[in-house]
């Protein structure tokens, strides 16, 4: 298979989004953004792990007029006040979508250790008993989010 032609994308948003797209109009599409509004879109690709085709075509369709190289932005089926519309819409979103990416890594982080701690204390039978039999409600969702093996505990 041949190398998808990246000519014409700014190196930070190939860095970002990489150059291994199966999708032929991938590249094509971003490159009819300006670099600055490549690298924004390859960051918020980047942020939000969504690399798809159609992610990129609505993080293109809206983009300001101002962002598109030489040729207008098509908006067949739109009118202009929809159109306004969308892209003051996409550029809150896009904002608070880059304030609270950092807090989404950090709390992913303290997720995953509160999950293996939960995990690591549950293993103990008198621990996983006393929540099952004062907490049963606590305990049946534990049970459901699997953290805790019901077949190890005896009833209680």
């Amino acid at each position: 298979m041949r190398a998808p032609n990246t000519k014409g994308i700014s190196p930070r948003a190939l860095k970002q989004i990489g150059s291994d797209h199966h999708f032929p109009q991938f590249y094509s599409t971003l490159r009819r953004l300006k670099p600055r509004r490549q690298e924004q879109i390859a960051d918020l690709m980047a942020m939000s792990a969504d690399r798809r085709l159609s992610f990129l075509t609505l993080l293109v369709s809206a983009s300001k007029q101002s962002d598109f190289v030489g040729r207008k932005k098509r908006t067949r089926g739109i009118s202009r006040r929809q159109l306004t519309e969308i892209e003051e819409t996409m550029r809150r979103l896009e904002a608070q979508f880059r304030s609270s990416a950092p807090a989404y890594r950090e709390n992913a982080n303290a997720l995953v250790v509160t999950e293996a701690y939960l995990r690591r204390i549950l293993q103990n039978v008198q621990i996983a008993n006393y929540i099952k039999s004062v907490h049963r409600e606590i305990f049946d969702q534990f049970a459901a989010d699997g953290l805790v093996s019901q077949k190890r505990l005896s009833t209680g």
